[in-house]
């Protein structure tokens, strides 16, 4: 049988003293640590929320931009078609015409549009970029700031 441990009263209650203070300072650094994290996530979501019919006309402006080169695309390879069907012997002037008029004046008016297009497309890119990097940077805060709770209470658990 093991012998009994005697410990003085003030001891313990310094002890206990100890156990408080450490307890205290725990939950005020776990509730500095929540602060951190609903601070980034309500940052975050108000971020989102207030951009995101600007990321929608981002989205769009992209999607546009793709259609436009696929119907550029288009319009190239029936003009294409349209000069490989005539002959070689045959001079250019028996080439379907209104077929290439037709279609080099769709090519001229989508280049037109294209151009304008792009140059909007291409603003709202750098803009949505640096929206990207503050909701990336903010996610990042969250993240971090999650591990470092998780960390901390794991080193609290062990002391």
């Amino acid at each position: 049988a093991k012998a009994a441990v005697v410990v003085p009263y003030h001891e313990l209650r310094l002890v206990k003293e100890e156990l408080r203070e450490f307890d205290e300072q725990t939950q005020l650094d776990v509730r500095e640590f929540r602060h951190r994290i609903a601070e980034a996530e309500r940052e975050l979501s108000g971020l989102l929320r207030s951009t995101a019919e600007f990321r929608k006309e981002v989205d769009d402006a992209e999607a546009k931009w793709h259609k436009h080169q696929d119907y550029k695309k288009v319009l190239m390879d029936a003009v294409q078609a349209a000069l490989d069907s005539t002959k070689s012997s045959e001079p250019m002037e028996h080439a379907p015409h209104e077929l290439l008029t037709d279609c080099f004046e769709k090519l001229h008016r989508l280049q037109n549009d294209m151009l304008e297009e792009d140059r909007k497309r291409k603003a709202l890119l750098k803009e949505s970029n640096a929206l990207a990097e503050d909701i990336s940077e903010l996610k990042e805060v969250k993240a971090r700031s999650m591990t470092q709770l998780q960390s901390f209470l794991e080193l609290r658990a062990q002391q």
